[in-house]
């Protein structure tokens, strides 16, 4: 039950007042905004780590390899997991692209 790994402090975060955010133009963020991020991760970070040189539709060899490796997808499961774990402890906007990068990676080559 989802209770159980609830604790005291989780009761004690405050909600964001949404009303009260600024609305400036340079501060309202798009959905193509944080698409053109995932595409960025997943085409020229990966190309420049040597995990992928076929773009972002292609074959991901380092995501197959280490799929093949282990005969699931637990791998990119952890990696969500530890960047949800991780953006609630530093609020990185970047966490949340990379979520949506492995979640990407999963969809397409997910056993």
């Amino acid at each position: 039950m989802w209770s159980d790994f609830i604790d005291d402090r989780s009761q004690l975060i405050e909600r964001r007042d949404y009303h009260k955010m600024s609305t400036k133009t340079s501060d309202i963020k798009t959905f193509s905004e944080f698409v053109a991020g995932v595409k960025d991760l997943l085409e020229h970070s990966a190309t420049e780590k040597g995990y992928n040189n076929t773009g972002v539709d292609g074959m991901n060899e380092m995501y197959q390899f280490v799929q093949n490796l282990s005969h699931n997808d637990n791998h990119a499961i952890g990696e969500i997991l530890y960047k949800c774990v991780r953006f609630t402890n530093k609020n990185d906007k970047k966490d949340l692209v990379k979520i949506a990068a492995w979640a990407y990676l999963i969809w397409k080559f997910g056993i």
